[in-house]
């Protein structure tokens, strides 16, 4: 059954396995973990050769699900033989036999789109119209989205037959999807199960310690909700969460003051921007890491930067208004098509700081690879192949923040799955400042001017809440309260949470307004002294002149 060959490779994968009985009158090579040999690699054109599966009468096979390990388990040599950082070709699906993979995925969300229409019609016709909605779209919490088919977000809206998408709320302030978008032309519903100091059951790690703190954050979820245009509900999931006369009449008090601002018209105030694809999300391979550095960890830390940010996806920003932004945040746009992109950044403002996270245009026009971050950012960039898990020093403009750190990748009750993924570094042009480096002085993010624009690009995906405040302040952003502090507001009302006890000054615009908590009335247009226990808030309300 065998031919004449000049050389056989022979792999074993566990050492109790017998060698193949076989004499080949040629060169034999063999390795791997079942000879205890985990240096040894096989050639470039042998390695990524795709296998000969006639054997099995079908044309192809499922191969490197995941490839290396930074877990560092004394019984296993997978970080020895494969180790921790797999290649960008085979974490962004960009080669033709990865297009099964993708399909999948748009499959999934074009399935949950079908079923949603065909029960959103019928019901409809049954009802004489009544809005239809269902859970769906939480692509910035959940890091498999791709395969739960959450990610048919721009089918929903322009579906005639399905009203509105809702979610969990997020622990810490923000939404699972990107509500500003959907209230564009469709509606988001936030089921607020926040643990109530009475709370019982599942989550209670999450409780409120006592009445005061559970109004304040009743407060904060109404102004966010407020804020955003959307709508929501208060969510028992253990029995009893609101048993007590105290909260049922906080809940009358917010309903009522909610429904007055309801009434006024909403103009955002925010000069930051945030921008999320989640379209992009079908490019490449899961990992739960980069998700949570890419959208848990940056929500989380826009929430204590002391100011409002709004969050949109990309293909808004073909019709968005962005006049008013002084900081645009490109979370995750892996995935670029040029024509697109002309039109968007045509619409950019003078003098405004673009900041791109990670891989910014690396599939560019369906094709990838890393100089396309170059092309697109204007930083030239290339892959690492060294380990970055150690702190990495600021520089430049973030001189005096604390260090970057790309902790190793951790498998967790949150995270069960220690992925790898990708990693880059500035290699250029000369104008770039450097604002963070690599223990070996690679160049970790950094910024430049091009056509009046400050651009910084980070190839790690690390910025914090001190990062982000030093770069709004350079960049004239306008924070209205302390780092710590979880800012919600627009033309209507003002709310600042605090989570950590602070003490600030504090300037409301030329009006009379009103601390919806206390009921207290004040003027606006002077500064006025401010203190906050942890998980306190303020709310003040701009009241009209008949009032």
């Amino acid at each position: 059954m065998f031919g004449q060959y000049d050389r056989v490779y022979m792999a074993k994968v566990f050492t109790f396995t017998p060698d193949y009985p076989h004499v080949f009158p040629c060169e034999v090579v063999k390795g791997g973990t079942g000879y205890r040999d985990y240096a040894r690699v096989l050639p470039e054109e042998v390695e990524h050769s795709c296998p000969d599966y006639g054997l099995y009468d079908y044309p192809a096979a499922v191969g490197f699900l995941t490839r290396g390990c930074v877990n560092r388990c004394p019984w296993c040599v997978v970080p020895r033989k494969e180790g921790a950082i797999r290649n960008m070709n085979e974490f962004m699906r960009s080669a033709p036999e990865d297009r099964i993979c993708t399909d999948y995925d748009l499959f999934m969300s074009d399935v949950n789109m079908d079923a949603m229409e065909h029960f959103g019609k019928i019901v409809k016709k049954e009802t004489n119209g009544k809005p239809v909605g269902a859970f769906y779209g939480y692509f910035l919490e959940v890091a498999r989205s791709t395969y739960t088919g959450y990610n048919g977000i721009e089918r929903f809206m322009k579906s005639p037959w399905v009203d509105f998408i809702a979610a969990p709320k997020r622990e810490g302030g923000g939404e699972m999807s990107v509500a500003q978008s959907i209230n564009r032309s469709k509606l988001w519903m936030d089921e607020l199960d926040n643990r109530t100091f009475l709370a019982n059951g599942v989550g209670i790690e999450y409780k409120s310690s006592g009445l005061d703190e559970t109004k304040a954050i009743m407060w904060r979820e109404a102004a966010k909700n407020l804020s955003h245009g959307s709508s929501f509900w208060w969510m028992d999931l253990g029995g009893g969460w609101y048993d007590s006369p105290d909260l049922l009449a906080e809940i009358a008090r917010i309903e009522k003051t909610s429904a007055k601002i309801r009434g006024r018209k909403r103009e955002s105030i925010s000069e930051v921007l945030l921008v999320a694809d989640e379209e992009a999300f079908h490019y490449h391979k899961t990992s739960y890491y980069l998700h949570r550095r890419l959208f848990a960890d940056v929500i989380d830390s826009m929430n204590r930067v002391g100011a409002p940010y709004d969050l949109y996806r990309m293909n808004d920003l073909e019709t968005l208004d962005l006049t008013p932004y002084k900081l645009i945040l490109f979370l995750n746009p892996f995935r670029v098509q040029s024509g697109q992109w002309k039109r968007i950044s045509a619409r950019f403002p003078e003098n405004v700081t673009l900041l791109w996270n990670y891989a910014p245009g690396m599939i560019l026009d369906d094709v990838c690879k890393a100089e396309n971050i170059g092309i697109f950012t204007g930083f030239e960039v290339a892959e690492r192949a060294d380990n970055p898990y150690l702190p990495l020093k600021t520089a430049g403009a973030l001189q005096g923040t604390s260090d970057l750190v790309w902790a190793p990748h951790i498998a967790d009750d949150v995270c069960p799955v220690a992925d790898n993924c990708p990693v880059f570094e500035i290699t250029g042009p000369a104008a770039v400042k450097p604002l963070a480096f690599y223990e070996n002085g690679g160049i970790a993010a950094g910024e430049m001017t091009r056509e009046k624009q400050r651009i910084i690009y980070t190839a790690v995906p690390l910025f914090k809440t001190e990062h982000l405040r030093k770069l709004m302040e350079q960049s004239q952003c306008k924070c209205l309260a302390p780092v710590n502090t979880l800012v919600y507001g627009d033309s209507r009302f003002i709310a600042v949470f605090a989570w950590a006890e602070c003490h600030f000054m504090f300037s409301l615009p030329p009006a009379k307004w009103r601390e919806a908590v206390s009921g207290n009335c004040r003027e606006g247009g002077s500064r006025i002294n401010v203190k906050l226990k942890a998980n306190e808030i303020k709310l003040w309300i701009r009241e009209d002149d008949n009032e």
